[in-house]
């Protein structure tokens, strides 16, 4: 990727809004991540069935992955979405 000159305001702002959503993006990844993290810890499961109970959960509820994940991150206690995901998986 080669940096390249903002000669306008709108490209500036274009660029601006770029690096916004990426940092978002980047953001996420990470919660969605550490969310895995905690899921393996707490369920002895793989990386990937970790990710998919997530993923699972946060589909059945029709909830965005990042929201589910981040409240997996903060609040240490089952989330009755992922406990639901799991017994599905039973």
């Amino acid at each position: 990727m080669t940096a390249q000159a903002v000669d306008t305001p709108a490209a500036l702002a274009s660029a601006n809004a770029k690096i916004a959503q990426l940092e978002q993006a980047l953001t996420s990844r990470v919660i969605v991540d550490v969310a895995v993290g905690v899921l393996i810890e707490r369920y002895s499961l793989d990386r990937q069935e970790a990710f998919e109970l997530l993923r699972s959960a946060a589909r059945h509820h029709r909830r965005k992955i990042h929201g589910l994940a981040a409240e997996v991150v903060a609040d240490r206690s089952e989330r009755p979405e992922v406990a639901a995901a799991l017994e599905r998986r039973r």
